[in-house]
C-alpha cells in the first residue's frame, strides 16, 4: 500500500524471531529504531495464512507500511479523513480530465495499483505543494496506527500458542526522496497503545474493527430498540461497511461509535462478519429519523405512544400546553434514552411521584426537543447508538438556557474515567443502572429542592 520502492534488499542478513506478546514487539521495534535501521520489518501470523503486516524504516524513522488486510479500505478511510483532494488523482478521474485541469505533470506520474496512487506519486504531490505535508503525514500516521493496532490485537487475543513471526529485511537504500515523510514510531506506538487499552477496557478486545456489523435478528432488535434507533441501525449495519468505515463515514470516534452496539452484538442481534476489500468513496453522513418521526418536532413518536400512568393525560396533549400555563407544581423531567425498557421504568417512577416525563428516544432529536419543552432536569443515558451521552451533554451546555439545568448521566459503568469525563462536559451528577426508584427520587430531591412533589408518601 504505502510501500516505498527499494534499490536492493540484503537477503543474506535476514533476521527472524518469534514474538508472543506486545512487550516483545515493542522491544524489538525500539531496538531497530535505536540502531537507525533501514529496511522492512514484517510481522507474519503463523496461524492464519496470508496475514502479514510490514513497516518500512529509513534510518530508524517510519516511512511506509503495508498490510494484507483491507489495504484499499484503509486507503479510502485515511484519504477521506486527511486528504480528500486525492480524489483528483485517482482513477475515478481519467488522465485526460487531469490534463484538462492543468495537472499534466501529475497525470504523467500517476502509477495506479488497485485504483490507488503509488508511493512515489504521493511524495511528488507533496513536493509540488498540491497536498500539504502535514496532511500526508497524518495520512501516513493513520495507516501506521491501524496496522499496529491490528498487530497488537492479534498478539493480545491469546487465541493461539504460535504467536507471530518477525522478519527483519535490511535494505541498502530506497529509490525515493524518503525525507519527505519521516514519522517517529515512538509517538505512533504510544498513541496506538492508548487506543488499544481503551478498546480493551471497553470490553472490545475480541472485536476486530475490520469486521462489518450486520443485523442478524431483525424482529428482536426492533422489539428492544426505539423506532428511530432501529431505523438508524438498519441503515448502517448492512454488512458492507466495517466498524472503521462507519466511524469515518459518521465522523465519530471508533470506540464511542462501537461501544453502544456491543450489547446487541453480544446478544446475537447484530453479527460481525468478514468482508472483502474494496475501493469506494467514504463521504461523511449522519443518520436521521424516518420522515414520519421528524415532520413535526413538537410531536415526536416517542411522546405520543400511550397515556402516562398515574396522570391520565395523553402525552400528545401533555407536552403541547401553552408555554405560559402554570405548571410550577409539576416539574418536567426529560429522559434521553434509546431503551424502551428503561424508558418505561423511569416513566413509572416519575409519573407515580408527581412529575411530568418527557421521553426522548432519538438522541439526534434531543436538543431541539429540550429547547421546545425546557425541562427542569435532564436524565441522560451514557451509552446509545449513533450519539453518546458525553456528546449530547456537551451540546446541551453550549445552550445558554441550559447552563443551570441539572444534567444527570445514567450509566452501567461507575469508573473514575467516566466520572471525570462527565464533569468535563458539564454533567451535574451520575446515576448508576439499573434504574432504582429511591436513587431517582434522591437525585430529584437533591437537584429540585424547591419543587413540591405530589404523590410521595411520607
Amino acid at each position: 500500500m504505502l510501500q516505498p520502492p527499494s534499490v536492493k534488499s540484503i537477503e543474506s542478513n535476514l533476521e527472524v524471531c518469534e514474538i508472543s506478546n506486545t512487550a516483545q514487539l515493542t522491544k524489538q521495534i525500539k531496538t531497530y529504531v535505536n540502531d537507525k535501521f533501514t529496511g522492512q520489518l514484517s510481522v507474519q501470523s503463523k496461524s492464519t495464512l496470508n496475514q502479514q503486516w510490514s513497516l518500512f524504516f529509513q534510518s530508524g524513522s517510519l516511512i511506509g507500511c503495508s498490510s494484507s488486510i483491507h489495504p484499499m479500505r484503509r486507503w479510502c478511510r485515511q484519504q477521506s479523513t486527511h486528504c480528500p483532494q486525492l480524489d483528483l488523482y485517482t482513477s475515478s478521474t481519467s488522465n485526460d480530465q487531469v490534463v484538462k485541469n492543468g495537472l499534466e505533470f501529475a497525470a504523467q506520474k500517476l502509477k495506479l495499483h488497485h485504483n490507488l496512487l503509488s508511493y512515489e506519486s504521493l511524495l511528488e504531490l507533496v513536493e509540488q505543494e498540491k497536498i500539504r505535508k502535514d496532511q500526508i503525514e497524518a495520512f501516513f500516521e493513520g495507516h501506521f496506527q491501524e496496522i499496529l493496532f491490528d498487530i497488537i490485537q492479534k498478539l493480545e487475543q491469546g487465541d493461539n500458542n504460535l504467536g507471530l513471526r518477525l522478519i527483519c529485511k535490511p535494505i541498502s537504500q530506497y529509490n525515493i526522496n524518503s525525507t519527505v515523510i519521516e514519522v517517529q514510531i515512538e509517538r505512533v506506538l504510544q498513541e496506538t497503545m492508548k487506543s488499544w487499552t481503551a478498546w480493551q477496557q471497553a470490553g472490545l478486545a475480541d472485536i476486530s474493527p475490520n469486521f462489518a456489523p450486520k443485523i442478524h435478528q431483525a424482529k428482536e432488535l426492533q422489539r428492544q430498540t426505539s423506532h428511530t434507533v432501529y431505523h438508524n441501525l438498519t441503515a448502517l449495519a448492512d454488512g458492507n461497511q466495517t466498524l472503521r468505515d462507519l466511524s469515518v463515514k459518521l465522523g465519530r470516534n471508533l470506540l464511542l461509535m462501537t461501544k453502544p452496539i456491543l450489547p446487541y452484538i453480544r446478544a446475537g442481534l447484530i453479527k460481525l462478519i468478514e468482508v472483502e476489500d474494496l475501493f469506494y468513496s467514504l463521504k461523511k453522513t449522519t443518520t436521521t429519523a424516518p420522515q414520519a418521526s421528524t415532520s413535526s418536532p413538537i410531536q415526536p413518536h416517542s411522546l405520543a405512544r400511550n397515556q402516562d400512568k398515574g396522570t391520565g393525560v395523553s402525552r400528545g396533549n401533555q407536552y403541547q400546553k401553552p408555554r405560559g400555563s402554570n405548571q410550577n407544581a409539576t416539574p418536567l423531567v426529560a429522559y434521553i434514552e434509546d431503551s424502551r425498557i428503561c424508558i418505561q421504568r423511569m416513566e413509572q417512577i416519575l409519573t407515580s411521584n408527581g412529575y411530568r416525563c418527557l421521553n426522548i428516544e432519538d438522541p439526534l432529536q434531543a436538543l431541539p426537543m429540550l429547547l421546545e419543552h425546557k425541562p427542569d432536569l435532564i436524565f441522560l443515558d451514557l451509552v446509545m447508538p449513533i450519539a453518546n451521552g458525553y456528546e449530547i451533554c456537551a451540546q446541551i451546555r453550549r445552550v445558554s438556557a441550559f447552563q443551570e439545568i441539572p444534567v444527570i448521566i445514567i450509566t452501567s459503568s461507575d469508573g473514575i474515567v467516566d466520572r471525570v469525563r462527565a464533569k468535563v462536559v458539564g454533567s451535574s451528577g451520575f446515576l448508576n443502572k439499573p434504574i432504582d426508584q429511591q436513587k431517582v427520587l434522591n437525585v430529584l430531591q437533591r437537584y429540585l429542592p424547591a419543587k413540591p412533589l405530589r404523590g410521595i408518601k411520607n
